[in-house]
């Protein structure tokens, strides 16, 4: 088992951070300051290992969700959302992975560029929109304000560097340009957990937790944004995939529809009532702009 370390500071403010939980074998630590909740601090060798994995194995291990067209919902969701604040212009998809935002967003007339480290998702990208996208990390892309848009979906908690890939984003980002994030509500599934380990017979709900190098809560993805210069910071409840859930409850299609409409209804009650304060769904959409 992953040993627990002492006096680790937060990635993002450096303020002092407690342990908080382990969660298969990896031990995660609670930032009491900005509310971020991180399995350990930045490594340069961690970077490489995480970025060798998504380049060799990723697409492998993890790309039927993206191949079986299910997440085609997510993506015109997200790009509804963005076109309600921003028209069609030079878009950047980071973790495009085989490219099916970057198509929907082409037939909505932006003009786009994806990144992705994946060897094989980049080569099926290129065979669905050309060559639109690059294979590598942000890093390798350099059109200092050039987009209008950047969106990172699923992606910002799987980074080990991710507060400097935010840095890079707002660089790359036109005046007036926005951010828009989609990633695992950390507040819900950090919550889920505690109540998993109070009580033995929810131990069968650790097979839904979502833990990555991040484990990124409303207040901490607010934060974060705000202090690197990012405005305007909007928070709100996104639905579960129909895979997420299929993939995990053994029940007919139609009570796995059923269950999850209810599930985010009910959840967006909240967030109304409570005047975005409360965001409980599973996952979240953030967008923010560089003024």
């Amino acid at each position: 088992m992953e040993q627990k370390e002492t006096g680790v500071s937060c990635p993002h403010c450096g303020w002092p951070s407690r342990f908080d939980f382990i969660f298969y074998e990896r031990s995660y630590y609670h930032c009491t300051h900005c509310d971020l909740i991180f399995h350990r601090p930045e490594r340069k060798e961690d970077a490489q290992r995480v970025l060798d994995y998504y380049r060799k194995r990723y697409f492998d291990e993890h790309a039927q969700d993206q191949l079986s067209g299910e997440r085609k919902k997510i993506y015109r969701h997200a790009l509804d959302l963005i076109e309600r604040f921003q028209s069609p212009g030079k878009l950047l998809d980071v973790g495009c992975g085989i490219g099916q935002l970057l198509k929907e967003a082409l037939a909505r007339g932006w003009d786009v560029l994806g990144v992705d480290p994946s060897e094989k998702s980049i080569a099926y990208a290129r065979g669905l929109i050309g060559d639109r996208v690059v294979c590598g990390t942000l890093d390798d892309i350099k059109e200092t304000g050039k987009f209008d848009c950047v969106t990172l979906i699923n992606v910002l908690d799987h980074m080990v560097d991710g507060g400097r890939q935010l840095r890079k984003t707002y660089h790359l980002l036109k005046e007036g340009g926005m951010i828009y994030l989609r990633l695992p509500n950390g507040f819900f599934y950090s919550r889920l957990r505690r109540l998993s380990s109070k009580y033995r017979w929810l131990n069968a709900m650790n097979r839904y937790l979502v833990f990555h190098e991040y484990v990124v809560t409303p207040v901490a993805i607010r934060r974060c944004l705000a202090d690197y210069g990012y405005k305007d910071i909007m928070v709100g409840g996104d639905r579960l995939s129909f895979v997420d859930c299929r993939q995990h409850m053994r029940l007919p299609t139609h009570l796995v529809a059923f269950f999850m409409r209810v599930f985010f209804w009910g959840a967006k009650l909240l967030e109304i009532v409570s005047r975005g304060r409360l965001v409980l769904s599973p996952s979240m959409w953030v967008v923010a702009w560089k003024k």
